[in-house]
């Protein structure tokens, strides 16, 4: 699932076409439609003006959706790209610490998950 950010200013200042506000009651529906589904998804951190708030948001989504699995990506400037006349550059160490920090969160997360599910994986594997 495309999300890319869960806090609706850096989706904006990215013109993002899917808001991570609509994927709760998509994953209701889809967690329903096909019981044991793995959900997975990436994000990217430290996007032009991203703040510590839209960062604490963003890992509050993700503690709330737990994911099957993620990937983070640290922002960068893509020749081309609107946002590189954003400003407000979010400092690469910022960036390389909220990485790890949502990473982190995943992992806790994703091993839960697991924990969960060991033993009842279909048998098509």
């Amino acid at each position: 699932m495309p999300l890319q950010h869960a806090s609706a200013s850096v989706l904006k200042n990215d013109e993002a076409r899917r808001r991570g506000g609509d994927f709760p009651e998509d994953d209701q529906k889809v967690r329903a439609a096909v019981p044991g589904i793995a959900l997975r998804t990436s994000f990217i951190v430290g996007f032009p003006g991203e703040t510590d708030a839209d960062f604490e948001a963003l890992c509050d989504f993700v503690a709330e959706a737990k994911f099957d699995w993620l990937g983070v990506f640290a922002y960068s400037d893509e020749e081309g790209s609107r946002s590189i006349e954003l400003g407000a550059k979010v400092p690469r160490r910022v960036i390389e610490q909220r990485r790890r920090a949502l990473m982190k969160l995943q992992k806790g997360i994703s091993r839960q998950t697991m924990r969960e599910r060991v033993g009842g994986w279909s048998t098509c594997w």
